[in-house]
């Protein structure tokens, strides 16, 4: 089922903190985190300690393999959902 704050309605039953506490102590929601993906797929994203002059560049950073990972999980789920967004668009303007 998807979250309601995924197609942007004001009512949302589902909790979307990124880390969930359990019986053995937290773990990080895969959902959530998925959720967050595709809502950068939208957005776009950028780098806080960049933006905050923290580091000058990436190059230096140990997080830039990651970085580099999940731009390509945001480019890969675009590429493959492209398709059916296309096909959804021009099926619409078909009807009208």
């Amino acid at each position: 089922m998807l979250c309601f704050k995924c197609i942007k309605l004001s009512y949302c039953r589902w909790s979307h903190s990124i880390v969930k506490k359990t019986e053995g102590g937290e773990v990080y929601d895969k959902f959530a985190i998925a959720a967050t993906l595709l809502d950068v797929s939208f957005k776009g994203s950028s780098c806080s300690i960049l933006e905050s002059q923290i580091i000058s560049s990436c190059e230096g950073c140990n997080m830039k393999y990651l970085c580099g990972k999940i731009d390509e999980v945001i480019k890969d789920y675009t590429e493959k959902t492209m398709v059916v967004t296309e096909c959804l668009i021009s099926f619409k303007m078909r009807r009208n």
